[in-house]
C-alpha cells in the first residue's frame, strides 16, 4: 500500500514567454522560498466523515518564476495520508484532473482509497482537482456557432481587463516548478512520485519533459493528447466517443431486464430512436412548469448530459431510466435533464479555459476560417465534434497568455520509465492518445485495459490495480501490448460492493472469476484473497468519485 505522504493543493500560477519561445527546464532564477515543509495535525481530523487522520502545512513559493526581481509569494496548502506500511518508500503527488478545482478536497475525500490501490507503503501529494466541463454544441441551432463564438468573445474581454495581471501567471509550468521545489522540500530522494488523471496527464507529461532526470515511478491515467492541448485543441480526444455511446445501447440490449431502455429493441434502434429524440427536441423543446425548479427541456442540456455520463458506466443504468421516461413524455422529476445553472458554467469553468488557452498556442482565425475544422471533428464524432469543436472557438478568442508555456516536443529520456493507461473506449481521452505521447518518452510502457469510461477508475480492473502497484513497490513496467480486464460489468445495478460481496458468499464457483486478467500477466489466482478484496473495494469507492475533465 503506498504511504501518502503529501497531497499538495494549490492555485496555479504561470508565467508569459514569447509566443514561440522554448523553456528553459533547468531555469534558476528565482528561489523557492521554503526549502522544508513542517507538517502538522490538520484542523479538521475530527470533522464527520473524515476517515484518517491528515497532515496539513503550508509551503510558500515564487508567485512568478520568470522574475527575478519579484519577492512576491504564493502559499500553497498541502495535505498528506501517512504511509499505512512502514517503511515509507517515499511521497506520491496526485492529480485528478481539471484543471482548475482543489486537490486538497480530493485527497481528503479519497486519500485511503487511493492508497489502497497503490500499496500503502509511499506518501501521496496533490496538485489541483478535476473540473466538470460541460459544453456548447454547436449543433444545437443554425444561430449557434454565431453565439458560442460572441459569447467566448466577450468572456475573453471580461477576462482580460478585470483579471490580466493574475491571468498571466495561471499555467502548467508553473505547476511543474512548484512540483519541483515541493519534491526537494520533502527530502526524500529530489524524485518525481506521481499519478495523474486526464489534465494531469499533461500536468505529469509537461514535468516528464521538462525535468526528465527528476522522474522516478510516474502513472499517467486517461492520456491527454499534450501535442493537442499544446495547439489549444484537443482534437484528437474524441475518436473514440461514438464507440463508448455505442457501448452505451449495446451494454443496454446485452444487460435486458437490467436497462429500461431495452424493451425488445436492437442496439442499432435504440441509437436511432435516441437520435431521433434529440433531433425533435432541438426544434420542440419540453418545458417542465411542474418541477421543483421549473424550467426547459433542451437539446443541449439533454446531449451534454448523456456526453459527460459516458465517463461514468457505473451511472448508465440511471442515464437510460431517465431517458427512458423523458422520451415518454414523463417530465415532471428529471434533475438529469434539468436547465444549466449559473453554478455549471460559473468562475470553475473560467479557471479551466483560462488555464487551457493561456498555456497553448492557438491559431488566429476568424469564425468563417474554423467552419472546416468543425466538419473535421464531426467526422470524427458524429456525436461529440459539435461539442468540443467549441474548446477551440474559447482558446483562439483567449487574450491572456501564461508568462510560461511549455513549447517543446514531449520528448524525453527519463530516468525511470513513465506509465500510460488507456481504455479501449474513453470518451474524452482515448487509447490512441497513450500511444501518441508513449511514443515521445523512451522505454515508457502503455497499459490497455478493455474499458469503458474516462481513466481506469471508471471501470475498475483488479488486473490494472495490481499493475499499478506492482509499478510503484517492485518498479516492475508491464510489456507494451499488456491488456486489463474490467471486473464492472455495465448495467450491472450493483456496486463493486456488492459484487465483491457475491464473489467472497460464492466459494464453490470463484475460482477464476476474478484474477489478473491480461495477455501478458501470468498470476492466476484461484479466488479472492483478502488483499484482493480491500483493492476491489478501494476502486469502486475511487470509480465513484471519478470526476469528468
Amino acid at each position: 500500500m503506498l504511504n501518502i505522504e503529501n497531497v499538495a493543493s494549490q492555485q496555479i500560477y504561470g508565467r508569459r514567454e514569447d509566443r514561440h519561445s522554448q523553456i528553459d527546464r533547468n531555469a534558476t532564477g528565482v528561489t523557492p522560498v521554503d526549502t522544508t515543509i513542517d507538517w502538522l495535525p490538520c484542523p479538521f481530523n475530527d470533522a464527520p466523515g473524515v476517515e484518517a487522520d491528515f497532515d496539513c502545512a503550508n509551503f510558500t513559493v515564487p508567485l512568478d518564476y520568470s522574475d527575478s526581481s519579484s519577492n512576491q509569494t504564493l502559499e500553497l496548502s498541502l495535505v498528506r495520508l501517512n504511509a499505512t506500511k512502514r517503511p515509507s518508500k517515499g511521497s506520491v503527488l496526485l492529480n485528478p484532473g481539471g484543471p482548475g478545482g482543489s486537490g486538497f478536497l480530493d485527497v481528503v475525500g479519497s486519500g485511503v482509497a487511493t492508497s489502497t490501490v497503490v500499496g500503502g507503503a509511499f506518501d501521496l501529494s496533490e496538485q489541483t482537482a478535476a473540473l466538470e466541463k460541460l459544453p456548447k454544441d454547436l449543433n444545437a441551432s443554425d444561430t449557434a456557432p454565431g453565439n458560442v463564438w460572441t459569447s467566448m468573445e466577450l468572456i475573453s474581454d471580461l477576462c482580460n481587463d478585470t483579471a490580466k495581471d493574475v491571468g498571466e501567471l495561471i499555467g502548467t509550468t508553473f505547476v511543474v516548478r512548484d512540483m519541483v521545489n515541493i519534491i526537494d522540500a520533502l527530502g526524500e530522494d529530489g524524485k518525481l512520485r506521481y499519478w495523474g488523471t486526464s489534465y494531469g496527464t499533461i500536468l505529469g507529461a509537461t514535468f516528464a519533459a521538462m525535468f526528465p532526470e527528476k522522474v522516478d515511478k510516474v502513472v499517467l491515467d486517461a492520456v491527454a493528447n499534450s501535442h493537442d492541448y499544446q495547439a489549444g485543441f484537443m482534437k484528437q480526444a474524441i475518436v473514440d466517443t461514438d464507440g463508448a455511446l455505442d457501448g452505451f445501447y449495446s451494454g443496454c440490449i446485452d444487460a435486458s431486464d437490467g436497462c429500461v431502455l431495452a424493451q425488445g429493441r436492437t442496439a442499432k434502434e435504440l441509437s436511432s430512436e435516441v437520435g431521433l429524440f434529440l433531433e425533435k427536441l432541438k426544434y420542440s423543446p419540453i418545458p417542465v412548469p411542474d418541477a421543483e425548479s421549473p424550467g426547459t427541456i433542451t437539446y443541449e442540456n439533454v446531449k451534454a448530459t448523456i456526453f459527460s455520463t459516458l465517463y461514468r458506466p457505473e451511472q448508465w443504468s440511471s442515464l437510460a431510466s431517465d431517458l427512458n421516461q423523458v422520451m415518454a413524455g414523463n417530465v415532471t422529476d428529471l434533475s438529469l435533464l434539468a436547465p444549466s445553472t449559473p453554478s455549471e458554467d460559473g468562475i470553475d469553468g473560467l479557471v479551466n479555459m483560462g488555464i487551457r488557452c493561456g498555456d497553448s498556442f492557438p491559431p488566429s482565425a476568424k469564425l468563417e476560417e474554423l467552419a472546416p475544422v468543425v466538419r473535421e471533428e464531426e467526422n470524427l464524432s458524429a456525436f461529440a465534434g459539435s461539442l468540443y469543436a467549441t474548446d477551440l472557438f474559447g482558446c483562439v478568442n483567449w487574450k491572456i497568455q501564461a508568462k510560461e508555456r511549455y513549447s517543446g516536443d514531449f520528448v524525453a529520456n527519463t530516468s525511470f520509465p513513465l506509465l500510460f493507461i488507456g481504455n479501449s473506449y474513453d470518451p474524452v481521452t482515448p487509447l490512441a492518445s497513450a500511444l501518441n505521447m508513449s511514443a515521445g518518452f523512451a522505454n515508457s510502457a502503455v497499459l490497455h485495459q478493455n474499458s469503458y469510461g474516462h481513466g481506469s477508475l471508471a471501470q475498475p480492473s483488479l488486473c490494472t490495480a495490481k499493475v499499478i502497484q506492482a509499478y510503484f513497490n517492485n518498479g516492475t513496467v508491464p510489456k507494451n501490448g499488456t491488456v486489463c480486464q474490467p471486473d464492472a460489468k455495465l448495467f450491472a445495478n450493483a456496486s463493486l460492493s456488492d459484487f465483491l460481496r457475491e464473489l467472497n458468499e460464492s466459494s464453490s464457483d470463484r475460482s477464476g472469476k476474478l484474477q489478473a486478467r491480461s495477455s501478458d500477466l501470468s498470476e492466476n489466482q484461484g479466488g479472492l484473497s483478502a488483499q484482493d478484496a480491500e483493492l476491489l473495494d478501494a476502486l469502486g469507492a475511487l470509480s465513484r468519485r471519478t470526476t469528468n475533465w
